[in-house]
């Protein structure tokens, strides 16, 4: 019992994670992107997003295929 409530946790933590991600990831990466590169921002932004997203959905599936 106590492995299934810490599954369901980790999935909606996940879930909320990945629709953040999907919210707001742009901003946040273009704003860590202007503190260390000098190129264009908003491409760094959108390929940060899209990446942290994938590596997220992997993470869920693996979870929920326990």
């Amino acid at each position: 019992m106590k492995n299934w409530i810490i599954t369901v946790a980790l999935n909606f933590l996940l879930e909320y994670i990945i629709f953040f991600i999907g919210a707001y990831g742009q901003t946040i990466f273009m704003v860590v992107h202007k503190g260390i590169v000098k190129s264009n921002p908003e491409t760094f932004g959108i390929v940060c997003t899209m990446i942290t997203a994938f590596i997220l959905i992997c993470f869920t599936f693996k979870l929920r295929n326990r």
